[in-house]
């Protein structure tokens, strides 16, 4: 099984010169963790809401007086995002994907042709990948069953 099979490839992204208040109302209207950033369709880097808090040095008193939605519309996802993430392949065996995540200790990896953004594999994939297989092997996956 390759990653291509697995990816999601109906992807929201976000530009470097976006704001941190925008990427965070993104994220939690869509549901999701990460966001891809993208200049085009190149990938650039990678965020998610941690990033943001470890790198806004000035979060902890914007919250404290109240300001830190105002603070974060003037941090841009450029200054605060992963640069160069770790990437896959969509021909990439999905075990290496699953590895990788474990290894470098992270929950979702772009996945590229060249330097284009085409998908993302994450934890929620690689689970229903696992799924398929045991659902194919006998093994009882559900708790009717």
């Amino acid at each position: 099984m390759v990653v291509g099979d697995r990816m999601a490839r109906d992807l929201i992204t976000i530009s470097p010169a976006d704001s941190c208040a925008k990427a965070i109302a993104v994220m939690e209207a869509a549901r999701v963790d990460h966001l891809p950033v993208v200049e085009g369709a190149r990938l650039v880097g990678l965020v998610c809401e941690l990033d943001i808090l470890r790198h806004a040095p000035l979060e902890a008193a914007a919250e404290r007086q109240g300001t830190e939605a105002s603070f974060l519309v003037h941090v841009k996802v450029g200054g605060v995002m992963t640069y160069a993430p770790v990437t896959v392949g969509t021909s990439a065996p999905l075990a290496l994907a699953a590895a990788t995540m474990r290894d470098r200790g992270v929950s979702a990896i772009p996945v590229v042709d060249g330097d284009r953004l085409v998908g993302m594999i994450t934890t929620a994939e690689i689970l229903a990948a696992l799924l398929d297989v045991l659902d194919g092997s006998g093994v009882r996956t559900s708790p009717e069953g």
